[in-house]
């Protein structure tokens, strides 16, 4: 009887010390990275139970992807977590929560942009800085940047929404006319609709001179 009860207990005491080897693996093999981004730079830290290991080079592979996907155009959220999740998973970690935070929230991007032109005059100036959120979420009266077909690259103001149509107006409402050739051509700020999907994000920083005003 007592080598059945001690059988039993050897078996229990096994089982046990296999649950917390395991467990403890899933914990070593656990990640945290919490970015915070501005839209200019990207701060990377990294929580991991394995305190002796030297993560400098994968928080550096990782700050270096995210800065590069921040000003992509066609990056999401989605798309970020899952390329640093491939990063951290060259490196062993297989457990990774990632987190991205910007001034405008949990989950959001902001992207840098450079104005150019005096069409949205006096809103935003030839050469004025802005950080958008990248959005196609729009409402009327935001002022927006957009890859639009004809134009290319744009920042203007939604004025019009119809369904995932979006109609796309300058601010700048003075008109010059110019000569050429012996006719009179009229020259006014662009208006022009556009499909949501081509809506980059949505202005919400401006006038820009330095990076002290771009805390996350």
């Amino acid at each position: 009887m007592k080598s059945h009860t001690k059988w039993i207990l050897s078996f229990i005491i096994i089982i046990l010390a296999l649950v917390g080897t395991i467990g403890f693996m899933n914990f070593n093999d656990a990640l945290i990275v919490d970015l915070k981004l501005n839209g200019v730079t990207v701060e990377s830290d990294i929580h991991t139970i394995n305190f002796l290991e030297d993560n400098d080079q994968m928080n550096s592979d990782i700050t270096n992807y995210v800065k590069e996907e921040m000003i992509n155009e066609n990056s999401t959220v989605d798309s970020i977590k899952s390329g640093v999740s491939n990063i951290t998973k060259k490196y062993g970690y297989t457990n990774t929560e990632i987190n991205i935070k910007s001034e405008f929230g949990d989950d959001t991007l902001p992207m840098f942009f450079n104005v150019e032109g005096t069409s949205m005059l006096p809103t935003f100036h030839d050469g004025e800085s802005v950080i958008i959120n990248k959005t196609h979420d729009v409402s009327v009266g935001d002022c927006v940047v957009a890859d639009s077909p004809e134009y290319g690259r744009i920042i203007k103001r939604v004025s019009q929404i119809n369904g995932n149509e979006v109609y796309l107006t300058s601010d700048n409402k003075e008109v010059k006319y110019r000569y050429e050739d012996g006719y009179t051509i009229k020259e006014e700020g662009i208006k022009t609709w556009v499909n949501k999907n081509n809506i980059i994000g949505v202005v919400k920083i401006s006038n820009i001179t330095n990076n002290t005003n771009l805390n996350v």
